[in-house]
């Protein structure tokens, strides 16, 4: 197991010989040995840092992920203008187990979303600038929920699974980008709001 805090990442394991659990420190450049060991985040750990861990290794984790690595954490050492109040109320962000049922098989997939403890809804990052996030605490949440596809909202069962050290860093570098790609996506949805208003209960397009 790998064990994460603010300043250090150590590595736990069994050892036969000894008969018992034996813990070592490693850096975070020799972390990439460890990519299908489960990780705990203990201390406040931040998003900085694991920015901090992956950007010792940026060109493997680009390759892996296939995500524009070096530019986000780049933009996240940017001083944010703090102009998007809509996330105030955010506490931490959070990955978790995202579940669905088609009835034949299970499929599950990470997500990585803001959360405020005292709100039902997470907050969505997708169009989120790093720099906005980067002090934030971030939590690990194992535990899922499966179900029910025919009785909507009944729960079939609850599980819990571990996180690997490579469903982190993907979980969280395929929900966000760069400013430029945010500024384009948002540009185009306005291009397209642009085109069409509302008349009279309907749509009607622009001339």
């Amino acid at each position: 197991m790998l064990i994460i805090s603010k300043n250090d990442i150590f590595y736990k394991e069994w050892s036969s010989e000894l008969k018992k659990s034996v813990i070592s420190r490693i850096s975070p450049r020799d972390i990439i040995a460890h990519l299908w060991d489960p990780v705990k985040l203990v201390n406040n750990v931040t998003l900085k840092r694991i920015f901090d861990i992956v950007e010792q290794n940026v060109e493997f984790w680009t390759i892996v992920i296939q995500e524009p690595i070096r530019e986000i954490i780049k933009e996240s050492s940017v001083p944010s203008s703090d102009l998007d109040k809509t996330r105030d109320s955010m506490k931490y962000l959070e990955i978790g187990w995202d579940v669905e049922n088609d009835n034949i098989n299970i499929h599950i997939s990470t997500y990585f979303s803001g959360i405020n403890p005292d709100e039902a809804t997470p907050y969505t990052l997708e169009f989120t600038p790093s720099n906005e996030l980067i002090n934030f605490k971030l939590k690990l949440n194992p535990e899922f929920i499966i179900y029910d596809t025919v009785e909507i909202g009944r729960e079939l069962n609850l599980g819990s699974r571990n996180f690997f050290l490579i469903d982190i860093i993907k979980g969280i570098f395929y929900e966000l980008e760069t400013t430029t790609k945010i500024q384009s996506m948002t540009d185009m949805i306005n291009m397209i709001r642009n085109k069409f208003e509302v008349k009279n209960n309907g749509y009607g397009k622009k001339n």
